[in-house]
């Protein structure tokens, strides 16, 4: 029937690589168009996008639901990750 979303994301740190990455990456795989403006003072960006309601619906969730926006610079290799009860759990790897 030819509708057309809009959404708008505020995100306050989008200089990682990998989060520039995987914006762009899954826009293009969702077919939705748009940009990016980002600020130096304050620091934040504004992501812009829109497109058809299953993709913007889709592209919402890995925003605010499967997207980690924070963590990334620390112990970017390491395997194991801290439980909240201090005990170690191991992140699961694809061979």
């Amino acid at each position: 029937k030819g509708e057309v979303h809009v959404a708008l994301f505020y995100v306050k740190d989008m200089s990682h690589p990998y989060h520039r990455a995987k914006v762009e990456l899954n826009a293009q795989q969702y077919n939705i168009s748009g940009g990016v403006l980002e600020c130096e003072n304050p620091a934040m960006a504004c992501v812009i996008c829109e497109g058809g309601p299953k993709s913007i619906k889709k592209y919402q969730r890995l925003m605010t639901v499967r997207m980690k926006w924070q963590g990334l610079d620390e112990d970017e290799s390491d395997d194991d990750e801290d439980d909240d009860d201090g005990k170690k759990k191991k992140q699961a790897s694809s061979s």
